[in-house]
């Protein structure tokens, strides 16, 4: 009809249906199975479900450990001490407390008053007599911060070996670092969307709302998904060092490869649901307005015959 010979001839014959019309798909898992684009409008929740359970099907190792991590968050609790242990653990955690709020502290008021001592001392660009003894002063301070954590670190080692890797005290513990460790991501992630809300309006006064709301909803998905990943590689981070702390042995490494994989699974669900939720709505709003664009095509049409 417009001239245009397709170059490419016959290397491509899917490209066009049944009537030569452009049939854009989506294509998942394997050639046999597509998924037309109109059911995503016409039927949001059967698409998203298939969706998912095609690329379930497909990552069927990331999914089982997905599913894993579910069953650990659900029922992982710890389990309870006696009486003696609680005992003995309480009174390992006073001294390690102790050691804190005597040695530790004392330490560090100690290194910065060192610090300030040497900064007054020093001149721009030379460090006198004067100044050398203030800055050997200030490295002494730094070493007894160093022992002195090291003391108050051995001694939570010890506290925290009297009850056990997979008791309810490291089970908590280890709660209260992940939502820490979450709270941390989300945060981040609410503070550049607020930058990028502020710049892309800026940026968007020639464009429409619609436009400008689609392209902050984009980015904000997309700041929340680094937050939360971040958050992730933080808490598997600080969930090492943790384990450490308890000299658990084969136990403490076994607590940590299940810690992780529980956290990878909070943190995709909350990804999954998001985009999930957001494909969901953007369905619900191009089906209500499906009806009025329909008119406007015709009243165009109308129009130009």
């Amino acid at each position: 009809m417009s001239g245009y010979n397709n170059p490419y001839g016959n290397q491509y014959p899917n490209y066009r249906g049944q009537n030569g019309n452009h049939n854009t798909q989506f294509y998942s898992g394997t050639s046999t199975q597509q998924v037309s684009i109109h059911s995503f409008t016409e039927a949001p929740v059967l698409f998203i479900a298939n969706s998912t359970k095609n690329f379930m099907q497909r990552h069927y190792i990331m999914s089982s450990l997905w599913a894993l991590g579910l069953l650990i968050v659900t029922f992982a609790r710890g389990y309870a001490t006696d009486i003696d242990t609680q005992v003995r653990f309480d009174k390992a955690l006073d001294e390690a407390d102790r050691i804190e709020q005597t040695h530790l502290n004392e330490a560090y008021n100690n290194k910065q008053a060192m610090y300030q001592y040497y900064y007054r001392s020093k001149g721009w660009f030379s460090c006198d007599a004067r100044c050398q003894t203030a800055y050997n002063k200030y490295l002494d301070a730094q070493q007894q911060l160093k022992e002195a954590k090291e003391l108050h670190d051995v001694a939570l080692s010890e506290a925290r070996s009297t009850v056990g890797m997979f008791s309810q005290y490291a089970v908590n513990d280890a709660h209260r670092l992940f939502w820490s460790c979450w709270e941390w991501g989300k945060n981040f992630a609410k503070r550049i969307s607020w930058y990028d809300a502020i710049f892309m309006a800026i940026d968007s006064r020639n464009e429409s709302m619609a436009a400008y709301v689609a392209r902050l909803i984009i980015r904000v998905l997309v700041n929340f998904t680094i937050g939360f990943i971040s958050a992730l590689v933080s808490f598997v981070w600080q969930l090492w060092w943790f384990v450490r702390s308890y000299s658990a042995g084969i136990a403490g490494v076994a607590f940590f490869i299940l810690g992780s994989i529980a956290a990878f699974s909070l943190i995709a669900s909350t990804i999954g649901a998001m985009y999930i939720g957001t494909a969901g709505a953007a369905a619900v709003v191009i089906k209500m307005s499906a009806p009025q664009l329909e008119g406007g095509r015709r009243r165009r049409r109308v129009h130009y015959e």
